[in-house]
Order: C-alpha cells, then structure tokens, then sequence
C-alpha cells in the first residue's frame, strides 16, 4: 500500500514523521523514517523543484553521516533515475537546504540535540549552511 507525504508518493516501508519549525509561521515538514539496506536508521526527505520530484537520505554510520540524492522521473516514481552521496561537506547548493532539512530531522528524530537551538550549531558545526537564518559562521 502506498504513503504520500503531500502529493508525493513515498515507499511504504517507514513511518511519516513530522518536523516541527523554528517558531510562529514555520509549520515545520514531514519525513519518512525507515531503514537503510544495511539495516542503518535512515530519516528521507522528499521534495518537488523545477516540477522533479527528489529525495535526500541521511545514514549514519561510524559517526559520520551520509548523504544521498536521488532524482525521480515523476512524482508517483519511487525508483530513482539518478543518484549521488556522498557526506554533508559534499552537499553542492543544488540540494543544500533539502539535505540540511534531512540532516535536522535525523537528529531531531534519534534524540542527538541535548539542548534548544543545538540544531542550528550542529549545522554550522558540519559545514553546512543553517537555511533558516543565513550562515552565523561569518
């Protein structure tokens, strides 16, 4: 049976997850929670841009997070048509505010934030931009 997260249809194994935002007018978004083939924890955000549907996966694995994207040929496709990873330094700004999005919610979800905010730190910590409010690095 088949999950659609908006109107994108997603696979059926995992659950949907929602993201909460960062405060009044941010409604946060939603991301499936399931597991890698190496039977990893995985967090999947699912997105639509320049009418393609997409996707960024992040694992984890020896302490160190890996990102995959995926390019789907329609938004009912749920077998990719072209793939990429690598880890977060990688990420190019074609999908860099989807791959912190699913960077976030992964922490978010397995409880790795000790304290409120400590998402917009890590972000900057692993070299990517916090999409929320500019890059407080510089």
């Amino acid at each position: 049976m088949s999950q659609y997260i908006g109107h994108i249809k997603v696979p059926s194994s995992g659950s949907i997850r929602h993201i909460v935002g960062f405060g009044e007018g941010d409604p946060g978004y939603d991301v499936l929670e399931t597991v890698s083939s190496g039977n990893t924890p995985c967090v999947i955000y699912y997105y639509i841009k320049s009418r393609k549907k997409g996707s960024v996966s992040i694992t984890e694995f020896q302490k160190k997070y890996f990102v995959e994207h995926c390019i789907y040929r329609d938004q009912d496709s749920v077998i990719p048509e072209q793939k990429n990873g690598g880890t977060l330094r990688n990420v190019t700004n074609e999908y860099l505010q989807e791959a912190v999005k699913a960077y976030r919610a992964y922490r978010m979800l397995h409880n790795e934030y000790t304290g409120f905010r400590n998402d917009i730190l890590d972000s900057i910590k692993q070299g990517i931009e916090c999409i929320y409010l500019g890059n407080m690095a510089k």
